[in-house]
């Protein structure tokens, strides 16, 4: 008999019998609040997991651009959007960089300069030690960083820059002005031709009665160009020359406005003889050339002036 109730219990309920006409309902058994499934037996597959909650509808309610933000972020969830926030404040380091509100708010600008690395004073960039620097152009930029907020690093990089840029541009210059000096001689070898040598000697002689510097001279190569230069001295040579007749006032007493050297007495002697005016007044006897031709002929052949 308890065999047979046991398996009555056991059994799904019949058509004739349902509901609370059941075994149960014999019995005065409720149903249960719940049902659960049962347990599987050995050698049963497992049953399959519960779907994860589903996340779609906690933006709901948000308005469209906070939708788009998290869209593009591809947050999922609450939880992506919180652990982002946690990851850009452990980014920031807690720290507070203030914000100017215009270009008056000075004390601001001071502040934000200050923690982007900005040095109390100009001197505090130390430009003056970058190798090459001339001082008066570190001081100056030294200032001009300090003034818009410059950190050490940014201003030192940028003073090395202009420095390498200058130098190179110098460079260049030099080169070109050098070509330039090379095509100007070589124009005024061909210009002059035979009278080249005593041209140039007239010039030297101009320079040296000039007061004028190597510099100041240097400064005219650039300006005017070095054949026009030279062309200048050598007509102030030879005018001088011309100007002081033998035995009254020349250089160490040789009478020939500084023809000193054996070289550059010969070539002021080549110059006279090419010279078709000279030339000419040598020949009719001309005392004041006649003079000058002497003087240089001794003067190249004892080696100098007397």
């Amino acid at each position: 008999m308890r065999n047979l109730l046991s398996r009555k219990l056991r059994a799904p309920d019949s058509g004739s019998g349902g509901g609370a006409g059941g075994s149960a309902g014999m019995l005065g058994i409720g149903a249960p609040p719940e049902q659960h499934a049962p347990a599987p037996a050995a050698g049963d597959p497992p049953p399959a997991p519960a779907p994860a909650a589903s996340s779609t509808g906690w933006t709901e309610g948000f308005d469209a651009e906070t939708q788009a933000l998290v869209a593009a972020k591809g947050w999922k969830s609450p939880v992506d959007a919180l652990s982002s926030y946690r990851n850009l404040e452990k980014m920031l380091g807690g720290e507070k960089i203030p914000v100017p509100k215009s270009a008056e708010d000075k004390d601001a600008w001071n502040s934000l300069y200050k923690v982007i690395g900005r040095p109390e004073a100009a001197a505090g960039y130390e430009l003056d030690k970058i190798p090459g620097i001339d001082t008066e152009t570190a001081g100056k930029f030294a200032e001009i960083a300090h003034a818009n907020g410059l950190s050490v690093q940014a201003a030192q990089a940028l003073a090395k820059f202009d420095l390498e840029r200058t130098q190179a541009a110098r460079a260049t210059s030099e080169e070109a002005f050098a070509a330039s000096a090379a095509a100007d001689v070589d124009s005024l070898r061909q210009s002059w031709g035979q009278n080249f040598d005593a041209n140039k000697e007239a010039a030297s002689r101009a320079f040296k009665h000039s007061g004028l510097t190597q510099q100041d001279v240097d400064l005219l190569d650039r300006t005017l160009g070095v054949a026009r230069t030279m062309e200048l001295f050598s007509s102030f040579g030879r005018t001088m020359l011309e100007a002081k007749p033998v035995g009254f006032g020349g250089e160490g007493g040789s009478g020939i406005g500084g023809f000193t050297t054996r070289e550059g007495a010969m070539a002021e002697i080549s110059r006279m003889k090419s010279d078709p005016a000279i030339s000419k007044a040598l020949f009719n006897g001309d005392q004041t050339q006649t003079q000058k031709l002497a003087a240089l002929q001794r003067i190249a052949v004892g080696g100098g002036a007397a």
